[in-house]
Order: structure tokens, then sequence, then C-alpha cells
């Protein structure tokens, strides 16, 4: 039977009468349908402006590659939640102004508050309150280019026959340098809670410190928080406000600190040995910073200090120096109100 088809079809092409073929499309492998990651759904065609599907470039959608030429399909993205901004207040309470953003000594004044709302907040959220409720963290001056540390410690509780039990800490230390506003302290410390979980939570690990543990948290974090995205390492801008600028019309080189440490009588750029000339403190928005006069027991403490420092003795500490001079200023201060009273 089957040769005798294949003679009858052979005969048919011999004499012309060729079956027509279906359609180019029709022979085609028909695609999977793309998938919408949010909704589970089939994803539709991305219309143009005039309503038919607009042709787009090659780029990765989904976990899948379109050609040139097809239509993109649609996938939704989510929506990030704005982060809440710190409002003006008289009563002594959160500083900042309406429209504008905080300034980093308002900042400095609540982020202990604004550090243990938001731990309270990614326990609930991301850890499942898992995390202990009196976890250790503290603000590290230290730190000029890292954001933030995890310290681990891990010692033993009970040892008997059946093996030793043993006991996980963490520490979290925050950046003063770095992390000077609301949205850095949000995403320092969500990182650095990934690794607290990592370490306290089984499997109890802490190296590699990026590793398979750390980045399940962060898959965590980020369908909690998409707006909060977990990364290795942050792009942060980083606000040094001494500035200093090279002399020299051919290099120009600007430096920052953030402090007065820069002696330009004894110090030169590091690029063309060029003198250094002192620009003066300057805000993060490029404005410098307005000055203001000494007062009484600045100007005080820098006339006697010194004197102060040799009463005291080679091995006292600096604190009680300075707490020598107070009780010298308040002394006075109550000598000169009393003689103006007369």
């Amino acid at each position: 039977m089957a040769l005798q088809g294949l003679g009858e079809n052979l005969l048919r092409i011999f004499l012309g009468d060729v079956p027509s073929l279906p359609p180019r499309e029709a022979l085609r492998t028909p695609r999977r349908p793309f998938r919408d990651l949010a909704a589970g759904n089939a994803g539709a065609a991305r219309p143009g402006a005039d309503g038919a599907d607009k042709p787009c470039a090659t780029e990765p959608t989904g976990g899948l590659w379109t050609p040139v030429g097809k239509a993109l399909p649609a996938v939704s993205t989510p929506v990030c939640t704005p982060l809440p901004r710190i409002r003006q207040s008289n009563e002594g309470g959160p500083l900042g102004t309406r429209g504008k953003a905080p300034s980093i000594a308002a900042f400095r004044r609540q982020r202990d508050a604004l550090a243990a709302a938001a731990f309270a907040e990614f326990n609930a959220s991301v850890f499942d309150g898992r995390l202990p409720a009196d976890l250790a963290m503290g603000w590290n001056a230290h730190l000029k280019t890292t954001a933030g540390l995890t310290h681990y410690r891990r010692q033993a509780c009970v040892s008997n026959v059946f093996g030793t039990i043993l006991r996980y800490s963490a520490r979290v230390e925050l950046s003063a340098k770095v992390v000077d506003a609301p949205a850095k302290l949000r995403a320092t410390l969500l990182h650095e809670l990934c690794h607290v979980a990592a370490w306290l939570l089984p499997p109890h690990v802490a190296k590699p410190p990026h590793g398979p543990a750390f980045k399940f948290w962060a898959g965590c974090a980020l369908r909690a928080h998409p707006e909060l995205p977990v990364t290795t390492c942050h792009a942060y801008q980083i606000h040094a406000p001494f500035r200093w600028r090279c002399k020299s019309a051919c290099c120009g080189r600007e430096y920052q600190r953030h402090s007065n440490s820069i002696d330009v009588a004894r110090q030169a750029c590091g690029e063309c040995r060029g003198r250094l000339v002192f620009l003066g403190r300057f805000n993060p928005d490029n404005t410098p910073m307005k000055t203001r006069a000494p007062s009484g027991f600045s100007l005080f403490v820098r006339d006697n200090f010194a004197a102060a420092k040799a009463a005291a003795g080679p091995g006292e500490p600096h604190a009680a120096v300075m707490r020598a001079l107070s009780e010298r200023w308040r002394s006075r201060k109550a000598a000169l109100a009393g003689a103006t009273a007369e």
C-alpha cells in the first residue's frame, strides 16, 4: 500500500499535477507563549502609535530573547514605593523642610530612631520576625568608604556527651560618614540584615560573604521591597565637606576630606607637586557652608587648653581636661554676672 501511494504521487508530479502547498506561515513551529512573570498570563504584543504591532530591537524579556522585527510581550514592572520623607516639626520631632531633602545635621539627630524603625519593618516583612529584637546596631565614625559592617560571633554554651551547643550572635555597624540620608540608611541596613540572617539562621554561614545564603535572603528582600535592591557594593556619593584645590593652572585637581586634615604649608598636590589652597566647607549641594563666629567658650578653650593640659599631667585624658575647663568657664561666668549685678 505504501509503495502504491508513492507511485501515485510520482505519477502526479510527472504529469504536472502538483498539490498546492500550505502557506509558509503555517509550516512554522509555534513558539511558546511568553508568560507574564507577575500575573502568569500570556504576554500581549506591544502596540505602536497606530495600534499595530511595533517592531522592536532584540532585548531580553522574561528570560527569553525576542528576534529583531518581532513584537515584544508586555511585562509588568513592580511599582516602587517612595521612601518616607522627614518632615519639619516645631515640637522637637524629626527635622527637615517640606519638599526639601533633610540636612545632614537633622538626619544625625534622628538616625537612631530611623534605624530602629527600619529594622522592625524589615524584620517583619523580610525575615518573618526571626531576627532578635535586641540586635546590636551602632555607628562607626572611622568607616570612610564602607557603608556598613556585620560582625559575627560564635561561642559554645553547653557541652555534654551529646555534643556542643553553639550560640550565634551578630552586630551591625553603619558608617557615620557614608550613611548620611534616610535612603542610604534603609538600603545599607537591609544589606547588612541579609548578612545577619545568613549567620544567625541555618545553615549559619559567613563565607563567602555574598554566597548562596546571602543571595537567598537578598531575593526575599527584593520580593518584599522591590524599591530597595540588595547589591554586593554601593554606589553612594560620599559627601566630604572640606575641599582644597591645586593652584597650578595646568592641574587644578581638587581634594576632599571629612575633616580639616590637609596642611597647605607642609603638603602639596600629589599630581604636579603644586601648592594647595583651601576652598572652605561645602554642603552636599555644593553650596558653601555658612561660617559662624566662634563662641566665648571656644575662645576660652583655645586660650587656656595648653595650660590646663599641662596642669592635669601627661596621663590625664582629654575628657577630664575639658571638664576642668568647663568648670573654670562656669566659675568665670558666675563671677562676671555677680560683678555686673553689683
